[in-house]
């Protein structure tokens, strides 16, 4: 994946192409293989062997155009988890603050317990309330 390309706005506007691919695929293949059209049904020509080949062709084009995109979206799912674990993806900006505090909270009550200046229900208060495990 481009590292151009880890922002939301462009994963965004990726998945969205890839959504409308898949719709549009779909929705393709289920028109062409309506057969209520009264039209099709007064009018011969409309169920001739040229006509079912060229809807079977339209169809199998289409069917092929659906699992492209449905590829393109496994491998965008891929993409994400690697970026999400090897550190490209910045999601977790907020939180990363939040668990600096915790690990200073818990560092500090160690060092108060290791000093024996902290009682054992004052870590449990910490720990739980103010570290945010609680």
């Amino acid at each position: 994946m481009d590292p151009t390309k880890h922002n939301a706005a462009a994963l965004h506007a990726r998945v969205d192409k890839i959504c409308n691919a898949l719709i549009g695929h779909f929705a393709n293949v289920a028109g062409a293989v309506k057969e209520d059209d009264p039209k099709t049904k007064e009018d011969p020509k409309e169920n001739d062997y040229s006509s079912t080949a060229q809807k079977e062709l339209t169809i199998n084009e289409e069917i092929a155009s659906f699992i492209r995109a449905g590829q393109d979206l496994s491998v965008l799912i891929r993409e994400l988890q690697e970026v999400w674990l090897f550190g490209g993806l910045d999601t977790l900006i907020h939180e990363a603050h939040t668990d600096e505090a915790k690990a200073f909270r818990i560092a500090t009550l160690m060092e108060e317990l290791a000093k024996g200046t902290a009682k054992p229900k004052d870590v449990e208060k910490g720990m739980g309330k103010q570290a945010g495990f609680g």
